[in-house]
């Protein structure tokens, strides 16, 4: 930078701007524009700004201001070197961050009133204005893009059902959902799908049926939305040289989280761009169950020979503790660039290890720490509904918490709902609609004709509908032990405490298996269980039960309030000063896939990914990390954590 008082025209001032004349941009130097803005970026944060063109990977490890250096590049783009602001896309991978990026970019720059704006847009946006574009060149119409929420799943679910024969849960149709997403996500030349993904369907069947009815319906879905762009721009060239023109500068953040497909559409797109910045951290990719394509970031070198991979190593958010611990968890994984990151913090308070003597002792222990917090502290878990029974502590306690996730996915589950069915049962054994339901959950056929003369000899003071079926013998020589010892089970329940009878009712009867017989894996049954002991009547867990439902549906407290509960995916971008990390035992964090389902080199790849998605957990602390173990359980990610051998 010139010295105060210096001519404008210095020589260091006319060599950068020779260099940049001729390369076909005139910039200012960099210096100056990052003091005129206010942008006071590290030595690495610089060079990553400066890179104006070619290809660049910049990997960013957490809490290094990521954001900052994005917004600065397209800054200096645009107010440094006079590039068009609309000349310039940046990408985003959803509406949220999009309007994060634009916001920050103002708040930098100043409002962009009357004046030509930057393109910032999801990927599914950019592919929406490639579609609109390419029916106005060819005149074709547009199938009609369908809602995801409704319309979609319905058409799905209807399919599902002409195929197989029965509807699926709203649990199945939810999976279902999410493999043929990222079905559609893979290599659009390859396709090849996981077979562990396929979990008993036949996903490539239904899904070429699938889209057969939305051709005949002439409707897309949003990924749909991406493979059309991807072909379109494929195999018109004047539609891609249209987009390639427009856009000569690209930026996409987040890059770890973009899928295989994505990737594709954006190769396309930066054929021959002027400069192209992919912004991300491979030890931050978790969303694998959303198709992320991480590799992507792997294969930068050999698709752009020329371009350059640079490093932001410096933490801003972090103790030094915090980040030791990090990266010694992190450094277990293989698939990884080797990245230093140091923080600008002093070492800070050590790591804390809170050993609980059960998985059951940590709400209370958790509910006086919420209870006592001086700071801002947030409460992660693997699973939303590991958290429930904390959010009922807190309530009935009045500490105000915020709950990030509104998600009854779990108390929705089929086992679930059939277990607690199956105890109000026992209390309500005369309530005839409650009894069909579960003897058709439990597949014990009973015809139409028996239910009807059972239903005319029913009195609410006699016998109740399940006897009165069974003394009827209207089962068959199949179905009726089935009845017989499902009545059993209901008056065992009927005597029993609620934690005893659901124990009991799932040991007993078929109500906690699916329709694939496959069980609520047990960690997760432990939180039904756990909300069971606190409340031993059934009234009263019934009633606490319809409390978490609505919370889950209205979401509880306010954003600001000091105690947060959240998943870890959940909370990934956020950070807090306190952070409690929850269920760190194996079978939970990491989950244990089934090793019947999963080769070694695939169990080790899931395994990676449940690291990653700890390693995210524990870098969104800033003053201090809480780890809870337990007396007895395994924990493979605490000892890596701390060092232990």
């Amino acid at each position: 930078m010139a010295a105060p008082g210096a001519p404008f025209w210095s020589a260091s001032r006319i060599f950068i701007l020779c260099i940049h004349f001729f390369g076909g941009v005139i910039c200012l130097e960099l210096s100056d524009f990052l003091k005129k803005y206010h942008l006071p970026l590290n030595e690495q944060q610089r060079q990553a700004v400066a890179r104006t063109t070619g290809q660049t990977l910049l990997l960013a490890v957490p809490g290094s201001g990521k954001t900052t250096v994005s917004i600065s590049r397209l800054g200096y783009l645009i107010f440094g070197c006079g590039v068009a602001p609309s000349s310039v896309l940046t990408v985003s991978y959803n509406v949220s961050a999009v309007n994060d990026l634009k916001a920050r970019f103002a708040a930098v720059f100043g409002p962009q009133d009357g004046r030509e704006q930057p393109e910032f847009r999801t990927i599914h946006g950019f592919c929406a204005k490639v579609l609109e574009m390419y029916s106005r060149m060819t005149g074709r119409p547009l199938f009609r893009l369908m809602d995801e929420e409704g319309e979609s799943a319905a058409l799905v679910r209807d399919v599902f059902c002409r195929l197989v024969g029965f509807s699926p849960d709203a649990s199945k149709l939810s999976e279902i959902l999410t493999q043929l997403s990222i079905l559609r996500n893979l290599d659009p030349e390859d396709g090849e799908f996981p077979p562990e993904l396929t979990m008993g369907t036949d996903i490539r069947l239904l899904h070429r049926a699938c889209q057969a009815e939305k051709a005949r319906r002439r409707v897309m879905d949003y990924d749909d939305q991406l493979f059309f762009a991807y072909r379109a721009l494929q195999t018109h060239p004047r539609l891609r040289a249209y987009f390639q023109q427009k856009y000569p500068h690209i930026q996409v953040d987040e890059a770890q989280d973009v899928s295989h497909l994505q990737h594709c559409i954006l190769r396309l797109l930066a054929e021959n761009a002027q400069s192209l910045l992919l912004v991300g951290d491979e030890d931050q990719s978790i969303y694998a169950f959303r198709a992320a394509h991480p590799q992507a970031l792997f294969e930068f070198r050999s698709i752009y020979p020329d371009g350059a991979v640079l490093t932001i190593s410096q933490n801003y958010r972090s103790t030094g503790a915090i980040i030791q611990g990090a990266l010694r968890l992190i450094r277990h994984n293989r698939d990884r660039y080797d990245k230093q990151m140091f923080s600008t913090h002093p070492h800070g308070d050590r790591i804390r290890q809170i050993r609980l003597s059960t998985r059951r002792a940590q709400y209370p222990w958790l509910l006086r720490e919420a209870a006592a917090a001086e700071m801002q502290t947030a409460i992660l878990f693997r699973n939303n509904d590991t958290a429930l029974p904390l959010m009922d502590l807190l309530t009935k306690a009045g500490v105000p918490f915020f709950c990030r996730a509104r998600d009854d996915t779990y108390l929705a589950h089929p086992n679930v709902v059939a277990l607690c069915d199956g105890l109000r049962l026992a209390h309500s054994p005369h309530d005839t609609d409650l009894l069909v339901r579960l003897l058709k959950r439990m597949d014990i056929a009973v015809s139409d004709v028996a239910m009807q003369h059972v239903l005319r000899l029913h009195r609410p003071d006699g016998p109740t509908p399940l006897e009165l079926l069974i003394r009827a013998e209207a089962g068959s020589p199949h179905t009726l032990p089935k009845m017989i010892k499902f009545q059993r089970a209901l008056n065992r329940a009927a005597r029993m405490n609620t934690r005893n009878a659901l124990h009991r009712l799932r040991m007993d009867t078929a109500l906690g298996l699916n329709v694939h017989r496959m069980d609520l894996q047990a960690t997760r049954f432990d939180t039904l269980m756990l909300l069971a002991e606190m409340y031993p009547v059934p009234d009263d867990f019934f009633r606490a039960l319809e409390r978490l439902r609505q919370t889950a549906a209205d979401g509880s407290g306010t954003p600001d309030a000091r105690i947060v509960l959240s998943t870890i995916h959940s909370a990934k971008g956020l950070e807090f000063d306190h952070v409690i990390l929850a269920d760190l035992l194996d079978d939970i964090l990491p989950t244990r896939p089934k090793a019947f389902l999963y080769s070694q080199e695939e169990k080790k790849r899931l395994l990676e990914e449940e690291r990653r998605l700890c390693y995210v957990g524990v870098t969104r602390a800033r003053k201090r990390l809480t780890v809870l173990t337990y007396r007895g359980l395994r924990s493979r990610f605490v000892r890596e954590i701390k060092g232990w051998r």
